[in-house]
């Protein structure tokens, strides 16, 4: 039998806004594997999300993208914008990785301190 990939909204609780409403999370081997590799772009609405994830590469990868990393209480730790290809970024306070869209966030949407929910 085969699981289906749930979509999630990722919300920001602190700023009342709507973060990605495709955020899928790399919930197994082979996703977590494979992240963003060998595609072309991330639609606006896309988000990844790793748990038990302390760090990202961007190896093998044709774009930028931003990095968020949470706490185990969701809460906005580190943000990393602009993050281009071949590069590897990590957080020590950090257990849960999001990646977005090249120039997602701003001081508008995301901060850190922010707490950040993912819903069905």
């Amino acid at each position: 039998m085969s699981k289906e990939k749930v979509v999630y909204n990722l919300f920001n609780k602190s700023k009342n806004c709507l973060i990605a409403s495709k955020a899928l999370v790399a919930d197994n081997f082979f996703l977590r594997l494979k992240g963003l590799m060998f595609r072309e772009s991330m639609n606006e609405e896309e988000a990844l999300v790793f748990y038990h994830t302390p760090s990202i590469h961007t190896f093998f990868m044709r774009f930028s993208i931003e990095v968020v990393f949470l706490n185990q209480k969701m809460q906005v730790v580190e943000i990393h914008e602009e993050l281009g290809p071949r590069r590897v970024v990590f957080s020590t306070s950090a257990s849960i990785a999001v990646e977005l869209p090249a120039c997602k966030t701003s001081a508008d949407t995301l901060e850190i301190g922010d707490i950040l929910e993912l819903t069905p």
